[in-house]
């Protein structure tokens, strides 16, 4: 084994570690589209329930 195959088996082993360490860093990341449409559907559930609610109130104030 000469002196600079160490070298360069050390470097890819490098380049390797930090390429899987970005991938997997990627991997569990929220992105801001993921979190606009958490919030649009998180407000649109929010409406939803609380035209329900509103509807079920003005029944139950007929029936007093």
């Amino acid at each position: 084994m000469n002196g600079s195959s160490w070298r360069y088996a050390l470097a890819r082993a490098v380049r390797d570690r930090v390429r899987r360490a970005r991938a997997e860093a990627e991997r569990g990341s929220a992105s801001l589209e993921k979190i606009v449409w958490a919030a649009l559907l998180f407000t649109t559930a929010v409406g939803v329930v609380a035209g329900v609610v509103a509807v079920i109130n003005h029944y139950a104030g007929m029936i007093r």
